[in-house]
């Protein structure tokens, strides 16, 4: 178990009937990236909040999500997969976790049928040494 902070975007999203007659539970897939620009996807699983919230429509694909808990389990790291009888390397490499609590962040401007807009940078970017 270990403490953690995790912010990341909706990329999958999907009601999942339990096979323990246990009710129906969400299952999620996060795009997060780290400072260096590397990117992974974090795949969890809730049953009440975020649960409700893609039922009414709250919860979208693209929708930013805080992943905060003090007891996350890590159930697995994978960056391999056998295709064709031989290992081939995941684009993206996945965490999953269980004992995750989110939080749907206010920031999120993400809409159920997103529209790309090009945007052009009009200010050249300067690098910062803290």
């Amino acid at each position: 178990m270990f403490s953690n902070t995790i912010i990341g975007n909706v990329i999958h999203a999907e009601v999942v009937k339990s096979k323990y007659n246990e009710g129906d539970f969400l299952s999620l897939t996060l795009a997060v990236n780290d400072l260096k620009g590397n990117s992974i996807r974090v795949k969890f699983t809730n049953s009440n909040g975020l649960l409700s919230a893609y039922k009414n429509g709250t919860l979208v694909g693209g929708s930013q999500l805080i992943l905060a808990q003090f007891d996350v389990k890590l159930d697995s790291i994978r960056s391999h997969y056998i295709k064709d009888g031989s290992l081939a390397e995941l684009k993206y490499p996945e965490v999953s976790l269980t004992n995750v609590r989110a939080i749907i962040s206010t920031r999120s401007s993400a809409k159920a049928d997103p529209t790309l807009v090009p945007v052009q940078d009009s200010a050249p970017r300067q690098s910062v040494s803290i």
